[in-house]
C-alpha cells in the first residue's frame, strides 16, 4: 500500500503510467477507510489494469463518501467494472 500513498498529491491519487501489482492493490483496497481518506479524486491511466483489478479498486472506492472524480484511461473496463461502479455513481455527490 505504501507506494500508492506517495502518489497522492493535492487530494488526487494520480497513477498515470504506474503499474500496480495485484498484492499492492489488494492491500490498498483493504486499507481504505472513509474517515482516513487523504484523496477525493482518482486518475488511472495506462496502468495495465484488467477487469478484475478495476472491479476490485472500484469496490474499495465506493466506501469513500468524499470521492468527487474518477478518471480511467487505457485500462480494461468490462462488465464487472461497470457493476462495481454503479454504487459509486448512485450516491449523492459530496459538497
Amino acid at each position: 500500500m505504501l507506494p500508492l500513498l506517495h502518489k497522492i498529491k493535492g487530494k488526487v491519487l494520480n497513477l498515470t503510467n504506474y503499474q500496480v501489482s495485484d498484492g499492492v492493490l489488494r492491500a490498498f483496497v483493504s486499507a481504505l477507510r472513509p474517515s482516513e481518506a487523504t484523496f477525493n479524486r482518482v486518475v488511472l491511466e495506462n496502468n495495465g489494469f484488467r477487469q478484475e483489478e478495476m472491479s476490485l479498486l472500484l469496490t474499495g472506492l465506493k466506501t469513500l463518501a468524499e470521492l468527487k472524480s474518477f478518471v480511467c484511461i487505457r485500462n480494461e473496463f468490462g462488465l464487472s467494472s461497470v457493476e462495481s461502479i454503479v454504487p459509486v455513481l448512485a450516491r449523492p455527490l459530496p459538497g
